[in-house]
């Protein structure tokens, strides 16, 4: 469960940065 949630914040980190 944890590791869905970091793949998840790990994304939505890289969405910052891209934007």
């Amino acid at each position: 469960m944890s590791e869905k949630k970091g793949k998840k914040q790990k994304l939505i980190e890289l969405n910052e940065s891209l934007i």
